[in-house]
């Protein structure tokens, strides 16, 4: 594989590339012996390249999902949109993950190439931040994750996958954007948060923000105290916006959080 300076100083040619990423994939070399780096410089650059195929960039990043972390690089960019554009593909790796409640008997003993895509699957739906209703454009559309919604719902109710597969768009919805109008969160998304029947979808939204406070360093608990003022404000302008259930479920929030700085504020850090 080139090294990165190589390739800088001449424009990638796509075909050329995707056809090296795939040999490298297909190739028996043990990983260590694989420039990691520049296979991830490569695919960022064939995710900005206009000319690189969705087809193609979907191969390639399903191929090294396990390099796409956003901590060190670009995530999957394509594979990711492709789950907001088309609910029956998000259906398949749900479906592909996880088992449907409808299933009674053990489940079969998976190959390793099976527990290779398996463990892909989970690792593409833990990484999702593109939520359904945002365009290529970068504008967001509530039609559409309406129309995205309703085909995942019946699909999932077919299968047996409906409490998992909303509670993983709630974990996306955590990173919609906000509205235009100036709410925090786009009213199309905060619609859906608070309907009668979203309880799967707010707890998976409500984890993922959980999830998203990241590393954070002891502060005597002033970082928790902050988080839990945000939540408070958050859901006191959901629901003056008329999303009560979707407030009710932002205040159980800032309980866990202010038990967590009651208690590092009373904890010495080097007392082990």
């Amino acid at each position: 594989m080139p090294q990165k300076e190589q390739y800088d100083k001449q424009r990638l040619d796509p075909q050329q590339a995707i056809r090296v990423l795939k040999a490298i994939h297909d190739s028996s070399e043990e990983r260590h012996v694989i420039n990691v780096d520049a296979i991830v410089d490569v695919i960022q650059e064939l995710q900005e390249e206009p000319s690189t195929t969705s087809d193609d960039l979907i191969q390639i990043e399903w191929a090294f999902l396990s390099l796409l972390n956003r901590l060190h690089g670009p995530g999957p960019k394509a594979l990711e949109q492709r789950l907001a554009d088309d609910p029956r593909f998000f259906c398949d790796i749900i479906r592909l993950v996880f088992r449907s409640e409808k299933e009674d008997s053990p489940a079969a003993e998976l190959t390793e190439q099976e527990k290779t895509v398996v463990k892909n699957g989970y690792r593409l739906l833990s990484r999702w931040r593109t939520p359904p209703g945002m365009q290529r454009s970068g504008t967001f559309s509530g039609d559409a994750l309406t129309n995205w919604l309703a085909t995942v719902k019946s699909a999932c109710v077919e299968s047996g996958h409906l409490d998992i597969a909303l509670s993983k768009v709630g974990h996306v919805f955590a990173h919609a954007p906000a509205d235009p109008d100036g709410l925090w969160l786009h009213r199309s998304v905060a619609t859906v948060l608070n309907a009668k029947d979203a309880d799967n979808m707010r707890k998976g939204f409500t984890a993922e923000l959980f999830n998203m406070r990241g590393v954070h360093w002891r502060t005597a608990g002033k970082e928790e105290r902050e988080l839990a003022e945000k939540y408070r404000n958050q859901a006191e302008k959901v629901e003056a916006a008329g999303y009560h259930r979707f407030a009710n479920a932002l205040r159980d929030l800032p309980t866990s959080d202010e038990r967590e700085a009651e208690h590092e504020a009373s904890t010495n850090p080097f007392d082990r």
